[in-house]
């Protein structure tokens, strides 16, 4: 039985910060009791990217699998989470050494996790380095998290590092909050919504510890 459970999920509400260009979000109330009806209901529109969220090989890969097609095992299991300090990338040097083997689910907890999406985008934000990209596919890892939303340097053009993963079928969790969780060993759940055709999707993701 686990002892608990932790949440690394970021909050979804008007006037987070997206990617820029990318849909910002609305909610609106279409039924509450505040207007006389019997029940709330709530319209919410947002890009699949907003917060807290998987990115599926379709999002760089043409005819890459989606949602619908995801090998759930990807999303759910024994994940490993790493602090890594630098203060620019993720690179091969800061990885090489760790404990990473073949079908690991790897976590990144970087100073990322102290930036709120209820701040202005973040521009600086901690990224993985195509070296360790390649050096994690080389390894046979089957899901990355990192603590911002994009495991890839904001303004890049040919999107390698992404490619480089996800031709492998490589699940990639963006926009964890991992500011209060020690390193270490953990069941992470992070299951997405079954959009057919799609290449990504909000999660609720949480950790159980045991």
């Amino acid at each position: 039985m686990y002892k608990k459970i932790i949440d690394i999920t970021r909050e979804i509400h008007s006037g987070i910060a997206v990617w820029p260009g990318d849909p910002g979000i609305t909610m609106e109330r279409t039924s509450s009791f505040e207007k006389g009806n019997g029940s709330t209901v709530t319209r919410v529109s947002l890009g699949l990217h907003t917060s807290t969220h998987i990115d599926m090989p379709l999002h760089f890969i043409e005819g890459g699998k989606t949602l619908d097609e995801a090998d759930l095992t990807k999303f759910a299991g024994r994940c490993k989470i790493f602090e890594i300090t630098s203060d620019k990338a993720i690179t091969k040097n800061d990885i090489e050494n760790l404990d990473i083997q073949k079908g690991d689910i790897v976590l990144f907890k970087t100073k990322n996790s102290n930036y709120s999406l209820d701040e202005p985008f973040k521009f600086d934000f901690i990224y993985l380095d195509l070296d360790a990209a390649e050096y994690l596919t080389e390894k046979g890892v089957k899901t990355i998290g990192i603590d911002y939303l994009s495991i890839e340097a904001f303004g890049s053009r040919e999107h390698k590092v992404h490619k480089t993963l996800l031709e492998k079928e490589i699940v990639l969790i963006e926009g964890l909050d991992l500011k209060n969780v020690e390193p270490g060993n953990y069941f992470l759940s992070c299951l997405p919504l079954k959009l057919k055709g799609c290449e990504a999707s909000p999660v609720r993701a949480v950790l159980f510890v045991f």
